[in-house]
């Protein structure tokens, strides 16, 4: 961000004309830069704010979801003895099956549906697709309960995460809009509210 405020201050001289196009691309690289460019320090501060605390949320929103992320992994191997080194078809199979042998029943069961008349191919589904021994795992149902709670707050913090990012991009976009007006001789004011942002403007 510093970065950019430094090349900011570079594109203009104080006595140059301020240019609603080079205000508008400013915003989409930082908000805030085309409200400073064309010199509305108020509204530059503002957005600077909304963006910073949009990131503040989505790095601590992907903090917590690793710190989610490393205690099921801990937890299914001491309770479960689960492998932690495993894809998500795994985590996932861990998850919704209370073992392993759950699991490979089901694989079976879905082998004879898909190739009813095909024992060769059963066989072949069964071989792809069962948990080998080494990766068994077997649950109590309460410890169960426990490793599904974990995994539906880690998705729930990476959905949160991903409105961050939107929150940002409607920033910029905010901002670019509110820029480009301000070139325009338009009385444009940005608030940061309770619940949300708030854009007013008169001609």
């Amino acid at each position: 961000m510093l970065i950019l405020f430094l090349v900011t201050l570079s594109l203009w001289t104080p006595d140059e004309e301020r240019s609603p196009k080079k205000a508008m691309m400013l915003s989409v690289a930082l908000p805030g830069l085309g409200e400073l460019y064309m010199g509305e320090r108020d509204d530059a501060l503002r957005a600077f704010a909304i963006e910073g605390a949009i990131i503040i949320s989505y790095l601590g929103l992907h903090r917590y979801g690793d710190i989610l992320r490393n205690d099921y992994l801990k937890y299914g191997r001491m309770h479960a003895g689960m492998s932690s080194n495993r894809d998500e078809d795994y985590l996932e199979a861990v998850e919704w099956y209370q073992s392993s042998e759950a699991y490979n029943i089901s694989v079976r069961e879905e082998a004879r549906w898909l190739f009813p008349d095909d024992r060769e191919k059963q066989m072949e589904y069964v071989a792809q697709n069962e948990i080998p021994p080494e990766h068994s795992w077997r649950w109590e149902h309460a410890e169960w309960l426990v490793f599904r709670d974990l995994r539906k707050r880690e998705r729930g913090t990476a959905l949160h995460a991903s409105y961050s990012i939107g929150l940002s991009i409607a920033n910029r976009i905010i901002s670019a809009i509110i820029s480009r007006r301000m070139g325009m001789n338009r009385k444009i004011n940005l608030y940061l509210e309770p619940t949300g942002v708030r854009v007013s403007y008169r001609f």
